[in-house]
């Protein structure tokens, strides 16, 4: 668990969903080790000290409203807000929070229900667009979100129009938020329900959400689809015992280089485990495993690099004593000169110098151009972009970009330039002009470049690293 938080870590978190999934976790993982009597007094410190500085750097991203954002601009957006509400609820339970905080997000959010009991989470750019299952799967969030908090009496005309909603669609995502918002509700009957259409769909292979909250799909929404049905296959324990060792099993193999895929889905799945483990540890051994790589056995105090060869390798992973031992995750990792081709990914991407010879004291641009491929509009969109040494950004220059509204945020992180737009519209091309100093002599190559959709990072379009020639 502790390595898929230094893993979410890795990744750019510019926005505040990013951010907070990177803190959120630490209460699951202290409640797991707390139950479980794993808990050391300064794993216990670091980790409440680290909540205390996520918070601080989450409270950034609050508008006047008393809403929150995912950058931090003056629209607040009620599904994040959402989080947030859900968040700090559970944050208090370890630090200090002004109770205020707390209220002024429930004010704005229930400010946002209309008469209808459905929740405005449309964002400005959808307002005059069809009420989407993107849209229904944010309102379905606030829901589910209000309901775990404690809300009950709110939530009746709202809860009705979603659960109709979601069991017309039988969409995966949006059924399992409604099974944990019927349990927090007391809704025994529509619980029991939602439970048996989610255990047909499991059994029939069929869990295939169609998108989640954030706009996520793909490998990290049918994650986070399986995290909300764990969980709510936990909220009857005794009842649903086999499922939830099956579905908790499932879970599991979906945590690979990326953790579980996107940061939500992570953070998700996280919560879920965490639940698991302090409950059903037992179900699994402590014999740890014989490994060996194309017949050779190999242990931490051996280097495996030796038993490769070209080729296809076979690696072996055995109990000897026993059919069942420690969860083990494979994990290995390689470095290529050659970008991965892409593929099945709605964006495309060139980035290019105007002249790729300069001499040190110019200025030299870099163009980058990205291109929405379909007639359909994109949710969250994230390009790093590989600068080559000897060229240096302008901060005014960037600081600019986000005044012009170019981009919704930029940060700069392992040693890429990132940049998030919160939507692209259908076919919409967006170019962005770098002017970039020219600072020292050399032949330089910069880092490879690529954009994803944020919460679907399994799949990006990639650029060759740009060359560059400088002289004196």
């Amino acid at each position: 668990m502790f390595e898929d938080m230094e893993r979410l870590k890795r990744e750019p978190y510019g926005c505040f969903e990013q951010l907070s999934s990177t803190v959120y976790p630490n209460i699951f993982i202290l409640d797991y080790l707390k139950t479980s009597g794993k808990l050391k007094a300064d794993l216990e410190g670091t980790a409440v000290k680290n909540l205390k500085k996520g918070f601080e750097k989450m409270l950034n991203y609050k508008n006047k409203d008393g809403g929150f954002g995912y950058f931090n601009a003056s629209e607040s957006d009620v599904s994040i807000s959402a989080l947030a509400l859900l968040e700090f609820t559970d944050l208090k339970k370890v630090i200090k929070i002004d109770e205020k905080l707390i209220q002024n997000l429930k004010t704005f959010i229930l400010s946002k229900k209309n008469k209808n009991g459905i929740f405005d989470v449309r964002k400005s750019y959808e307002i005059n667009a069809p009420f989407s299952e993107y849209s229904w799967s944010r309102n379905m969030y606030v829901l589910y979100a209000l309901s775990k908090i404690g809300l009950k009496n709110e939530l009746e005309d709202s809860y009705a129009v979603a659960l109709n909603r979601a069991m017309a669609t039988k969409d995966s995502y949006q059924l399992a938020l409604m099974a944990n918002t019927s349990s927090y509700l007391k809704k025994e009957e529509d619980y029991a329900k939602i439970i048996n259409m989610l255990n047909l769909q499991f059994e029939n292979k069929n869990i295939k959400p169609a998108t989640t909250f954030t706009g996520s799909g793909r490998m990290s929404a049918n994650a986070e689809t399986l995290s909300l049905y764990l969980m709510a296959l936990q909220k009857d324990f005794k009842g649903n015992q086999l499922k939830i060792a099956e579905v908790a099993d499932e879970l599991i193999g979906y945590n690979g280089y990326f953790g579980f895929g996107s940061t939500q889905a992570t953070s998700l799945a996280l919560e879920a485990l965490s639940g698991f483990f302090s409950k059903n540890e037992k179900l699994y051994g402590v014999e740890k495993p014989i490994i060996t790589v194309n017949g050779a056995e190999i242990s931490s105090a051996i280097s495996s690099g030796s038993a490769f060869k070209n080729g296809e390798n076979e690696i072996l992973i055995n109990y000897p004593n026993s059919k069942k031992g420690l969860p083990y995750k494979l994990e290995y990792q390689y470095y290529t000169l050659e970008s991965p081709k892409s593929a099945d990914i709605p964006l495309t991407m060139e980035t290019k110098l105007k002249s790729q010879h300069s001499k040190v004291g110019e200025t030299n641009r870099m163009i980058i151009t990205i291109k929405n491929k379909v007639n359909g509009q994109l949710p969250m969109i994230t390009a790093k972009i590989g600068i080559p040494a000897g060229l240096t950004l302008q901060n005014a220059l960037l600081k600019d970009m986000i005044d012009k509204k170019q981009v919704s945020y930029y940060e700069i992180f392992d040693n890429y330039l990132v940049l998030y737009w919160e939507h692209l519209e259908a076919n919409e091309t967006k170019v962005i002009n770098l002017d970039l100093k020219v600072e020292f002599a050399g032949e330089y190559t910069g880092k490879a470049s690529n954009v994803y959709l944020y919460y679907t990072p399994e799949s990006k379009f990639w650029n060759e690293g740009i060359k560059t020639q400088i002289e004196l």
